[in-house]
């Protein structure tokens, strides 16, 4: 198991209540993935004692950007309160998350071309279209692609490495 898939496993295993019932998914590349855990930790403590019904739903990346959705289960009366609590945190994790790299969270800049949106560092402009970065939380899965990518990036480092 890559470290992706472990953070993905011990996420869901601390907050299963988070990505129970989503309907339209949880789909964070490996570069928002580490924010994504830091903001999973401070919606739970904002929430306190009562978190029935709270989960995240259309979390993904749209023009190049973290679009970060959430929603509550038969908790009309709650959520109005409860939205109004968690808008600025998760607002705030979107904001940061602007100038995050999709692939390795290093800050980027959304690049305009080829007719896609991404925030790319100056490292991976070059490799735009090679990797695929997405990590499905709500299915405790990661992309087989993703997991290809980061092992062959870490193997070309260490071949890099023992040449020198």
């Amino acid at each position: 198991m890559n470290e992706i898939s472990q953070v993905v496993q011990a996420l869901r295993a601390k907050y299963p209540y988070q990505f129970h019932k989503s309907r339209f998914g949880v789909h964070i590349t490996a570069g928002w993935l580490p924010r994504f855990v830091q903001l999973c930790d401070e919606v739970d403590q904002a929430l306190g004692e009562d978190k029935r019904g709270f989960h995240w739903d259309g979390c993904d990346e749209k023009f190049g950007v973290a679009n970060l959705g959430f929603g509550f289960h038969a908790r009309k009366a709650v959520a109005i309160e409860t939205r109004a609590l968690l808008n600025p945190i998760v607002d705030k994790a979107a904001s940061e998350l602007k100038h995050c790299c999709v692939v390795c969270g290093q800050h980027g800049e959304v690049k305009v071309g080829d007719g896609y949106m991404l925030t790319l560092c100056p490292a991976h402009k070059n490799e735009r279209g090679e990797s695929d970065f997405w990590v499905v939380v709500d299915m405790g899965s990661v992309y087989e692609a993703c997991n290809a990518w980061h092992e062959q990036k870490l193997k070309e480092e260490s071949d890099r490495d023992g040449q020198k």
